[in-house]
């Protein structure tokens, strides 16, 4: 049996659009042409791929079949074309990389823009996702490099795993937040306002709610319901306590500028000892694109950097 890429492509696009006319609109191919690719398909693989329901069209067991095949086809493309462009340097080529919304922020960027500077004809593609969903996108082969907080990267043996350097949290309100009149201001006293915080990976918001049972073990019932407001954009949380009495847990190299210039009040202690640990994660059992790991150099380079300035800014404040 001798299959037709451009006929398994077209099977695919049936499917994806839901129906003959809309994927022939999208691949450019009269609708009887596209008929005629499917039922040659059909003809040469001896069996019916696709049933007509009243919900829409639907594979057959050996059209189900026939579709997964293609999918690990267009993987095994995309990875002859990686290992290409690896070979070919940095001269080219694209990058795709995933990160979660706290990543992106103050992280990525940097990294990014110093790649795009010394070596502009590489195509960098960002996917901003959940965390959970990227490992398998990884795998999948729909992006090269994730960055994530490190306890979310469950299944390691899949993965080489670099971890970046912790970056601790804070806990910080807004200037003239009533916090600022108290004479004493602790954890019990900052936590009797609203707290506004990402959404935490488990073992970190386990961590949190462990310290904070330690100091206040009368407060188990507030430790469970917190936060008050959860959000993953540190943009828009920032936003929150500009505008409220809330309380936010940031990482603190997302509001490093907000404290130097006063927009923002973190009372002592300012180290509530919690670390935000991000680790990069690429498929294990392979070797780096040039493009993969310069990037991977310049981030290392930009945590370590963005780690140095955190740690001397805490030592300022003490």
């Amino acid at each position: 049996m001798k299959l037709d890429p451009r006929q398994l492509a077209h099977l695919q696009a049936v499917i994806e659009h839901g129906g003959f006319g809309r994927a022939s609109e999208a691949i450019h191919l009269t609708q009887p042409a596209l008929t005629r690719s499917i039922q040659t398909l059909e003809r040469n693989v001896g069996a019916k791929l696709i049933n007509r329901q009243r919900g829409g069209l639907v594979l057959t067991e050996v059209g189900e079949l026939l579709l997964e095949h293609t999918g690990r086809l267009n993987n095994a493309e995309r990875e002859l074309q990686r290992r290409i462009n690896m070979i070919q340097g940095l001269e080219m080529g694209e990058l795709r990389i995933g990160v979660g919304m706290f990543a992106a922020a103050g992280l990525i960027g940097p990294a990014i823009g110093l790649l795009n500077q010394h070596h502009p004809k590489i195509k960098v593609r960002v996917t901003v996702a959940p965390y959970h969903e990227m490992p398998e996108r990884v795998l999948n082969g729909d992006l090269d490099i994730i960055l994530m907080e490190r306890s979310m990267l469950t299944d390691r043996d899949q993965f080489e795993i670099e971890t970046l350097s912790p970056h601790p949290m804070a806990l910080v309100c807004r200037i003239g937040h009533p916090l600022q009149a108290m004479k004493k201001v602790g954890l019990r006293e900052m936590l009797s306002f609203p707290l506004a915080a990402p959404k935490l990976p488990p073992a970190l918001a386990e961590d949190f709610q462990r310290r904070l049972l330690a100091t206040m073990p009368d407060l188990a019932q507030q430790a469970r319901d917190l936060p008050a407001v959860e959000c993953d954009s540190w943009r828009i949380l920032l936003d929150v306590i500009l505008h409220s009495d809330a309380v936010a847990m940031l990482p603190l190299f997302t509001i490093e500028q907000e404290l130097r210039s006063g927009q923002l009040y973190s009372p002592p202690p300012f180290d509530i000892g919690i670390d935000f640990r991000m680790a990069l994660a690429y498929r294990g059992r392979r070797d780096l694109t040039s493009s993969e790991a310069r990037f991977i150099e310049l981030l290392h380079q930009h945590d370590q950097q963005l780690y140095t300035t955190i740690c001397q800014f805490m030592s300022d404040r003490d």
